[in-house]
């Protein structure tokens, strides 16, 4: 029997080649996926205590949940080692591809080391920024970024940093009154002014990232409660509708009394946590979900 027809020039034998040649390629392929979703989840574990190094005075809580195990959302915490930290720092990130997360994960490796070497920090907020996003022109395979770097003095209790496709902090100021306010943007001067401030949300290349990065500012008072929520959970890339759908989801947490002014923290963070649960569940969808509070002691004598 012939494997070739040659009417069309079929060649059933060069078929099989391709077959072969396509399998191989798609078997490269997820062994490569493999082995960097294996590299990332050690270097998170290198990177990632068990317990985050306490802070005097400062309380600070955290989760994570993931929609998928090949995910690409995260935090991370870096605090330079000593007896006295003076600073810590916070990165949120997320990123299309899992290469690009890898190499984000390497690079806060790199400069925890250097944290260590030096007891303080080597660089800046802008200057930590743009060497995280400097380090995701290595990927392979490039997509979109979300990225936002802070620094906490823990002395004069003064955040600063630069962000790209975030929401900025949300603040509980303490209240003698009732305990404790509700939940506030912290900073929005650096984008109020803006005509892109509706594109506060939306990912960025890294080409196009530092044109719509943004810095901030702000000093915490003692008693004062801080919240980190990713956006993804809203799956809205527009920031007005994303703080419509915040500020309607923590009214009705309100109305459910699951923040409530006599709330501990822990319950700030459920509480964020539950009404983000509950809007993917009635959009029947999955999102990574990360979340980090703070509380400042009222206690604790801050100096300047």
């Amino acid at each position: 029997m012939s494997t070739r027809d040659s009417s069309d020039g079929f060649s059933l034998e060069a078929f099989k080649a391709k077959l072969s040649k396509l399998e191989t390629h798609l078997k490269s392929l997820l062994e490569s996926s493999s082995e960097e979703l294996h590299i990332a989840k050690e270097l998170q574990k290198l990177l990632h205590p068990n317990r985050l190094e306490k802070v005097p005075g400062i309380e600070c809580l955290a989760r994570y949940i993931s929609a998928q195990d090949l995910s690409c959302e995260g935090f991370d915490f870096l605090t330079p080692k000593g007896p006295h930290p003076r600073e810590s720092w916070f990165v949120g990130s997320w990123s299309e591809t899992f290469g690009m997360s890898s190499l984000l994960i390497q690079t806060l490796i790199k400069l925890q080391s250097e944290f260590t070497v030096n007891r303080g920090s080597p660089l800046g907020p802008e200057e930590f920024f743009n060497s995280l996003l400097a380090s995701l022109e290595g990927a392979r395979k490039k997509g979109r970024v979300r990225l936002l770097v802070a620094r906490l003095n823990h002395h004069s209790l003064k955040w600063e940093g630069r962000s790209v496709g975030f929401a900025p902090f949300l603040i509980r100021r303490p209240t003698p009154a009732t305990g404790f306010g509700s939940w506030e943007w912290t900073d929005l001067r650096g984008v109020q002014a803006s005509k892109d401030q509706d594109k506060l949300l939306a990912p960025q290349t890294t080409a196009e990232a530092p044109k719509f990065a943004w810095n901030f500012d702000f000093t915490l008072s003692p008693g004062a409660r801080l919240a980190f929520l990713s956006p993804g959970w809203a799956q809205t890339e527009s920031f007005s509708e994303y703080e419509k759908l915040l500020w309607k989801n923590l009214e009705s947490s309100k109305k459910k009394n699951t923040l409530s002014p006599t709330n501990t923290l822990v319950d700030d963070l459920n509480a964020l946590l539950i009404e983000a649960e509950d809007f993917l569940k009635s959009q029947k969808a999955e999102k990574d979900l990360s979340a980090v509070v703070w509380q400042v002691s009222p206690t604790k004598l801050h100096l300047a």
